[in-house]
């Protein structure tokens, strides 16, 4: 017996609207059923209400095989920690958009995938093309602390 794979898209607290909306795309679910995904869980943030049943964010990103997140730093971080394979979909509308220059990083290091919106059916068909490496974390608060100094978030 196979066990399902679940996909957790989470958008963080603010809207994505253009991420809610390509995830709900039938080739871009087509593609994670071919790679045996039959599970998509959404955290909408402020878009709109696709279904409203609460579980721990925490809870969902250690229960998922694949991680779809917007460009936070503390989403890819909580995915790398726990060695899930990770996309990272950068809201372009963003002013003063660092998440971007932290995803072309990570992803130049062969951490992450990196996508916008309208390329994630090409990130999730590539997913098992590309050799992703484990990030190695040193104490985690330090890092986070680092990486906020580093993004400007003092």
């Amino acid at each position: 017996m196979t066990k399902d794979k679940t996909v957790l898209v989470t958008v963080g607290s603010t809207r994505f609207d253009a991420l809610i909306f390509n995830i709900q795309q039938k080739s871009v679910q087509r593609a994670l059923m071919s790679q045996g995904f039959s599970k998509i869980v959404v955290q909408y943030g402020k878009s709109q209400d696709i279904f409203n049943q609460w579980v721990p964010i925490d809870e969902q990103f250690q229960k998922s095989n694949l991680i779809i997140s917007h460009a936070g730093s503390g989403s890819i971080i909580e995915a790398l920690e726990l060695k899930k394979k990770l996309i990272v979909v950068v809201n372009e509308t963003l002013m003063d958009n660092h998440q971007k220059e932290l995803t072309q990083i990570m992803t130049d290091e062969k951490y992450l995938i990196s996508s916008t919106p309208e390329n994630l059916l090409y990130a999730i068909q590539d997913l098992n093309k590309k050799e992703l490496r484990p990030f190695l974390f040193p104490n985690k608060p330090t890092f986070q602390k680092i990486l906020d100094n580093q993004m400007g978030f003092n």
